[in-house]
Protein backbone atom coordinates (compact mmCIF):
# COMPACT_ATOMS: atom_id res chain seq x y z
CA UNK A 1 0.00 0.00 0.00
CA UNK A 2 1.65 3.57 -0.91
CA UNK A 3 2.32 6.04 1.45
CA UNK A 4 -1.07 8.32 0.79
CA UNK A 5 -2.93 5.47 0.85
CA UNK A 6 -1.87 4.43 4.65
CA UNK A 7 -2.49 8.07 5.31
CA UNK A 8 -5.77 8.27 4.00
CA UNK A 9 -6.58 4.39 5.53
CA UNK A 10 -5.34 5.88 9.21
CA UNK A 11 -7.63 9.38 8.95
CA UNK A 12 -10.58 7.54 8.39
CA UNK A 13 -10.04 5.07 10.83
CA UNK A 14 -9.97 7.65 13.54
CA UNK A 15 -12.03 9.65 12.36
CA UNK A 16 -15.15 7.08 11.60
CA UNK A 17 -14.73 5.11 14.44
CA UNK A 18 -16.18 6.52 18.11
CA UNK A 19 -13.85 8.49 20.37
CA UNK A 20 -13.80 9.52 23.86
CA UNK A 21 -13.06 12.87 23.36
CA UNK A 22 -15.99 13.93 21.68
CA UNK A 23 -18.38 13.81 24.54
CA UNK A 24 -15.89 13.40 28.01
CA UNK A 25 -13.32 15.67 29.11
CA UNK A 26 -10.50 12.70 29.49
CA UNK A 27 -7.52 13.56 26.89
CA UNK A 28 -7.70 12.23 23.72
CA UNK A 29 -5.43 8.93 23.44
CA UNK A 30 -3.49 9.48 20.42
CA UNK A 31 -3.45 12.27 17.56
CA UNK A 32 -4.15 12.97 13.88
CA UNK A 33 -2.72 15.49 11.07
CA UNK A 34 -3.61 18.68 12.16
CA UNK A 35 -6.15 20.46 10.30
CA UNK A 36 -4.67 24.35 10.87
CA UNK A 37 -7.54 27.20 10.17
CA UNK A 38 -5.84 29.98 9.19
CA UNK A 39 -2.48 28.73 7.40
CA UNK A 40 -1.93 28.51 3.87
CA UNK A 41 -2.76 25.59 2.29
CA UNK A 42 0.99 24.92 0.80
CA UNK A 43 1.85 25.28 4.24
CA UNK A 44 -0.56 22.51 6.00
CA UNK A 45 0.48 20.64 2.76
CA UNK A 46 4.25 21.16 3.13
CA UNK A 47 6.06 17.66 3.35
CA UNK A 48 3.52 16.20 0.87
CA UNK A 49 0.94 16.85 -2.21
CA UNK A 50 -1.70 15.83 -0.23
CA UNK A 51 -4.02 17.05 1.55
CA UNK A 52 -4.45 16.16 5.49
CA UNK A 53 -6.69 12.24 5.81
CA UNK A 54 -8.73 14.21 8.52
CA UNK A 55 -9.44 17.04 5.41
CA UNK A 56 -10.30 14.26 3.09
CA UNK A 57 -12.02 12.16 5.09
CA UNK A 58 -14.61 15.19 5.86
CA UNK A 59 -14.84 16.22 1.92
CA UNK A 60 -15.58 12.25 1.20
CA UNK A 61 -18.01 12.36 3.73
CA UNK A 62 -19.74 15.44 2.39
CA UNK A 63 -19.54 13.54 -1.59
CA UNK A 64 -21.36 10.89 0.13
CA UNK A 65 -24.34 12.57 1.84
CA UNK A 66 -24.71 15.99 0.64
CA UNK A 67 -26.28 14.73 -2.55
CA UNK A 68 -29.03 13.07 -0.21
CA UNK A 69 -30.00 16.36 2.13
CA UNK A 70 -31.76 19.41 1.69
CA UNK A 71 -30.09 22.31 1.54
CA UNK A 72 -26.84 21.36 2.29
CA UNK A 73 -24.49 24.50 2.01
CA UNK A 74 -26.85 26.94 2.36
CA UNK A 75 -28.67 26.02 5.75
CA UNK A 76 -26.55 26.08 8.48
CA UNK A 77 -25.09 23.58 10.84
CA UNK A 78 -25.31 23.77 14.37
CA UNK A 79 -23.22 26.38 15.39
CA UNK A 80 -22.04 24.77 18.66
CA UNK A 81 -21.20 21.66 17.35
CA UNK A 82 -18.93 23.25 14.24
CA UNK A 83 -17.28 24.85 16.60
CA UNK A 84 -15.83 21.77 18.39
CA UNK A 85 -15.57 19.92 15.31
CA UNK A 86 -13.29 22.63 13.86
CA UNK A 87 -11.54 22.91 17.13
CA UNK A 88 -11.05 19.04 16.84
CA UNK A 89 -9.78 19.20 13.87
CA UNK A 90 -7.62 22.27 14.73
CA UNK A 91 -6.08 20.09 17.07
CA UNK A 92 -5.30 16.80 15.28
CA UNK A 93 -7.73 15.14 17.96
CA UNK A 94 -9.67 12.08 16.95
CA UNK A 95 -13.44 12.84 16.11
CA UNK A 96 -16.31 10.80 14.80
CA UNK A 97 -18.07 12.32 12.10
CA UNK A 98 -21.77 10.08 12.78
CA UNK A 99 -21.88 12.67 15.92
CA UNK A 100 -22.14 15.31 13.46
CA UNK A 101 -24.68 16.47 10.91
CA UNK A 102 -23.67 17.10 7.27
CA UNK A 103 -24.71 20.32 7.40
CA UNK A 104 -22.75 20.87 10.15
CA UNK A 105 -19.83 19.43 8.26
CA UNK A 106 -19.93 21.45 5.25
CA UNK A 107 -20.35 24.30 7.54
CA UNK A 108 -16.82 24.01 8.82
CA UNK A 109 -15.39 23.06 5.75
CA UNK A 110 -16.81 26.67 4.38
CA UNK A 111 -15.31 28.04 7.27
CA UNK A 112 -12.34 26.21 6.54
CA UNK A 113 -11.95 27.81 3.28
CA UNK A 114 -13.01 31.26 4.49
CA UNK A 115 -9.72 31.06 6.78
CA UNK A 116 -6.95 30.59 3.78
CA UNK A 117 -4.69 33.40 3.66
CA UNK A 118 -5.37 34.87 -0.09
CA UNK A 119 -8.24 32.13 -0.42
CA UNK A 120 -7.52 28.62 -2.75
CA UNK A 121 -6.85 30.87 -5.30
CA UNK A 122 -4.78 33.77 -4.21
CA UNK A 123 -5.84 37.27 -4.99
CA UNK A 124 -3.76 37.53 -8.07
CA UNK A 125 -4.89 34.51 -9.95
CA UNK A 126 -8.84 34.89 -8.21
CA UNK A 127 -8.53 38.30 -9.83
CA UNK A 128 -7.35 37.26 -13.29
CA UNK A 129 -9.78 34.47 -13.47
CA UNK A 130 -12.91 37.36 -12.85
CA UNK A 131 -11.23 39.01 -15.54
CA UNK A 132 -11.33 35.74 -17.96
CA UNK A 133 -15.21 35.22 -17.40
CA UNK A 134 -16.19 38.44 -18.10
CA UNK A 135 -14.10 38.85 -21.26
CA UNK A 136 -15.88 38.74 -24.75
CA UNK A 137 -15.76 35.51 -26.57
CA UNK A 138 -17.44 31.95 -26.87
CA UNK A 139 -17.82 29.29 -23.97
CA UNK A 140 -14.94 27.16 -25.09
CA UNK A 141 -13.17 30.05 -25.36
CA UNK A 142 -13.54 30.88 -21.47
CA UNK A 143 -13.19 27.11 -20.50
CA UNK A 144 -9.92 27.48 -21.97
CA UNK A 145 -8.95 30.66 -19.99
CA UNK A 146 -9.88 28.88 -16.70
CA UNK A 147 -8.13 25.91 -17.69
CA UNK A 148 -5.11 27.66 -17.90
CA UNK A 149 -5.63 29.54 -14.76
CA UNK A 150 -6.40 26.23 -12.88
CA UNK A 151 -3.10 24.77 -13.76
CA UNK A 152 -0.97 27.76 -12.33
CA UNK A 153 -2.55 26.47 -8.65
CA UNK A 154 -0.15 24.34 -6.74
CA UNK A 155 -1.34 20.42 -6.73
CA UNK A 156 -2.79 20.52 -3.45
CA UNK A 157 -5.49 23.41 -4.12
CA UNK A 158 -5.96 21.71 -7.90
CA UNK A 159 -7.00 18.73 -5.89
CA UNK A 160 -9.19 20.44 -2.93
CA UNK A 161 -10.91 22.32 -6.05
CA UNK A 162 -11.45 19.40 -8.09
CA UNK A 163 -12.90 17.39 -5.17
CA UNK A 164 -15.26 20.04 -3.67
CA UNK A 165 -16.39 20.94 -7.56
CA UNK A 166 -17.30 17.36 -7.99
CA UNK A 167 -19.46 17.37 -4.92
CA UNK A 168 -21.24 20.50 -5.96
CA UNK A 169 -22.19 18.92 -9.16
CA UNK A 170 -23.35 16.06 -7.64
CA UNK A 171 -25.64 18.46 -5.67
CA UNK A 172 -26.72 20.69 -8.09
CA UNK A 173 -27.98 17.56 -10.62
CA UNK A 174 -30.08 15.96 -7.98
CA UNK A 175 -32.39 19.29 -7.23
CA UNK A 176 -35.44 17.18 -6.59
CA UNK A 177 -33.29 16.12 -3.52
CA UNK A 178 -30.79 18.69 -2.80
CA UNK A 179 -33.29 21.56 -3.17
CA UNK A 180 -30.03 23.39 -4.74
CA UNK A 181 -28.99 24.71 -8.18
CA UNK A 182 -25.61 25.35 -9.62
CA UNK A 183 -27.25 28.98 -8.97
CA UNK A 184 -28.03 28.66 -5.44
CA UNK A 185 -24.59 26.68 -4.53
CA UNK A 186 -22.83 29.77 -5.96
CA UNK A 187 -24.67 32.34 -4.23
CA UNK A 188 -23.90 30.54 -0.54
CA UNK A 189 -20.14 28.88 -1.55
CA UNK A 190 -18.79 31.73 -3.30
CA UNK A 191 -17.46 33.64 -0.17
CA UNK A 192 -15.98 30.58 1.40
CA UNK A 193 -13.81 31.07 -2.47
CA UNK A 194 -13.56 34.70 -3.07
CA UNK A 195 -12.04 37.46 -1.10
CA UNK A 196 -13.22 40.14 -3.02
CA UNK A 197 -16.52 39.52 -1.94
CA UNK A 198 -16.24 39.07 2.06
CA UNK A 199 -16.21 42.62 3.00
CA UNK A 200 -18.80 43.67 5.78
CA UNK A 201 -19.69 46.61 4.31
CA UNK A 202 -22.43 46.13 1.29
CA UNK A 203 -21.59 48.66 -0.92
CA UNK A 204 -22.60 48.58 -4.62
CA UNK A 205 -19.14 47.64 -6.05
CA UNK A 206 -19.23 45.12 -3.14
CA UNK A 207 -22.40 43.90 -4.45
CA UNK A 208 -20.79 43.94 -8.16
CA UNK A 209 -18.07 41.64 -7.22
CA UNK A 210 -20.05 39.37 -5.23
CA UNK A 211 -22.28 38.55 -8.02
CA UNK A 212 -19.45 38.10 -10.09
CA UNK A 213 -17.92 35.51 -7.86
CA UNK A 214 -21.10 33.89 -7.58
CA UNK A 215 -21.38 33.54 -11.41
CA UNK A 216 -17.92 32.09 -11.10
CA UNK A 217 -18.79 29.59 -9.19
CA UNK A 218 -21.56 29.00 -10.97
CA UNK A 219 -19.38 28.71 -14.53
CA UNK A 220 -17.14 25.88 -12.42
CA UNK A 221 -20.10 23.86 -11.16
CA UNK A 222 -21.91 23.58 -14.58
CA UNK A 223 -18.66 22.79 -16.93
CA UNK A 224 -17.57 20.50 -14.17
CA UNK A 225 -17.54 17.64 -16.41
CA UNK A 226 -15.65 18.93 -19.07
CA UNK A 227 -12.26 17.70 -20.15
CA UNK A 228 -9.99 21.18 -20.53
CA UNK A 229 -11.35 22.57 -17.02
CA UNK A 230 -9.95 20.80 -14.41
CA UNK A 231 -7.70 18.61 -16.53
CA UNK A 232 -7.31 14.41 -16.75
CA UNK A 233 -5.24 14.15 -13.67
CA UNK A 234 -7.87 15.46 -11.42
CA UNK A 235 -10.42 14.06 -12.67
CA UNK A 236 -8.95 10.64 -12.21
CA UNK A 237 -7.66 11.76 -8.97
CA UNK A 238 -11.45 12.64 -8.01
CA UNK A 239 -12.20 9.27 -9.28
CA UNK A 240 -10.46 7.15 -7.25
CA UNK A 241 -11.06 8.89 -3.96
CA UNK A 242 -14.86 9.15 -4.17
CA UNK A 243 -15.17 6.00 -5.73
CA UNK A 244 -17.47 7.51 -8.77
CA UNK A 245 -17.37 6.85 -11.85
CA UNK A 246 -16.81 10.18 -13.49
CA UNK A 247 -18.29 10.72 -17.37
CA UNK A 248 -16.15 13.41 -18.91
CA UNK A 249 -17.56 14.97 -22.28
CA UNK A 250 -19.42 11.35 -23.09
CA UNK A 251 -16.11 10.51 -24.28
CA UNK A 252 -13.68 9.90 -21.00
CA UNK A 253 -14.55 7.66 -17.58
CA UNK A 254 -12.99 7.86 -15.10
CA UNK A 255 -13.05 5.24 -12.48
CA UNK A 256 -11.14 2.35 -10.52
CA UNK A 257 -8.67 0.45 -12.95
CA UNK A 258 -9.26 -3.26 -12.71
CA UNK A 259 -7.48 -6.53 -14.90
CA UNK A 260 -8.79 -7.42 -18.02
CA UNK A 261 -10.36 -10.96 -17.83
CA UNK A 262 -7.60 -12.11 -20.22
CA UNK A 263 -5.05 -11.52 -17.60
CA UNK A 264 -6.81 -12.46 -13.87
CA UNK A 265 -10.53 -14.65 -14.76
CA UNK A 266 -12.82 -12.68 -13.14
CA UNK A 267 -14.34 -14.83 -10.74
CA UNK A 268 -11.02 -14.86 -9.29
CA UNK A 269 -10.69 -11.02 -9.19
CA UNK A 270 -13.72 -10.90 -6.91
CA UNK A 271 -13.08 -13.44 -5.14
CA UNK A 272 -9.50 -11.62 -4.30
CA UNK A 273 -10.90 -8.43 -3.99
CA UNK A 274 -13.78 -9.46 -1.34
CA UNK A 275 -10.45 -10.97 0.82
CA UNK A 276 -8.74 -7.87 0.29
CA UNK A 277 -11.41 -6.23 1.96
CA UNK A 278 -11.67 -7.96 4.57
CA UNK A 279 -8.01 -8.09 5.17
CA UNK A 280 -8.33 -4.46 5.14
CA UNK A 281 -11.49 -3.85 7.54
CA UNK A 282 -9.50 -6.56 10.09
CA UNK A 283 -6.48 -4.07 9.91
CA UNK A 284 -7.50 -0.61 10.16
CA UNK A 285 -10.45 -1.51 12.66
CA UNK A 286 -13.02 -0.94 9.94
CA UNK A 287 -15.48 -3.63 11.37
CA UNK A 288 -18.28 -4.38 8.53
CA UNK A 289 -21.12 -6.96 9.53
CA UNK A 290 -20.26 -10.42 7.00
CA UNK A 291 -23.63 -9.40 5.01
CA UNK A 292 -22.01 -6.49 3.69
CA UNK A 293 -19.44 -8.65 2.62
CA UNK A 294 -21.71 -11.02 1.38
CA UNK A 295 -23.60 -8.44 -0.30
CA UNK A 296 -20.90 -7.77 -2.53
CA UNK A 297 -19.94 -10.91 -3.75
CA UNK A 298 -23.84 -11.56 -4.31
CA UNK A 299 -23.93 -8.47 -6.52
CA UNK A 300 -20.26 -9.08 -8.38
CA UNK A 301 -21.75 -12.67 -8.74
CA UNK A 302 -24.95 -11.13 -10.44
CA UNK A 303 -23.45 -8.52 -12.07
CA UNK A 304 -20.84 -10.36 -14.09
CA UNK A 305 -23.62 -13.09 -15.11
CA UNK A 306 -26.20 -10.28 -16.59
CA UNK A 307 -24.27 -6.88 -16.83
CA UNK A 308 -21.98 -5.45 -19.92
CA UNK A 309 -18.54 -4.30 -18.10
CA UNK A 310 -19.32 -0.90 -17.92
CA UNK A 311 -22.30 -1.78 -15.68
CA UNK A 312 -19.74 -4.39 -13.62
CA UNK A 313 -17.30 -1.47 -13.05
CA UNK A 314 -20.18 0.79 -11.75
CA UNK A 315 -22.00 -1.65 -9.66
CA UNK A 316 -18.66 -2.78 -7.86
CA UNK A 317 -17.34 0.56 -7.55
CA UNK A 318 -20.83 1.88 -6.04
CA UNK A 319 -20.59 -0.92 -3.63
CA UNK A 320 -16.85 -0.46 -2.96
CA UNK A 321 -17.85 2.96 -2.05
CA UNK A 322 -20.54 2.48 -0.10
CA UNK A 323 -18.72 -0.32 2.01
CA UNK A 324 -15.81 1.77 3.16
CA UNK A 325 -17.63 5.26 3.90
CA UNK A 326 -20.52 3.96 5.34
CA UNK A 327 -21.81 5.52 8.45
CA UNK A 328 -25.09 5.59 10.11
CA UNK A 329 -27.52 8.34 8.57
CA UNK A 330 -27.87 12.33 9.90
Amino acid sequence: MSTWARRVHRGATSLSQAVTSCGGGQAPSSRLERVKFGVPLEQLCKDSSDLPAPLLVLMLRLNKEAPRKKDVFRAPGHQGNARKLAQFLHQGRLVNLDNFSVHTMASVLKRFLRKLPGGVFGAELEAQLLVALDQPGGLEERRERVQNLLAQLPLPAQRLLVLLFGTFRLVASDLSRTGMTAEALGVSVAPSFFRTCTGKVARMEDVARFRAASRATRFLIDNFGVSNLFGRHNYEYYARLTGRVLRVEEDWIFAFRYPPDSLVPRKTSLEAERSWLQAEAQRWGLHQSAPALAELHVDEATASSSCPLERQQAQRLRTRSEWFLGGKEN
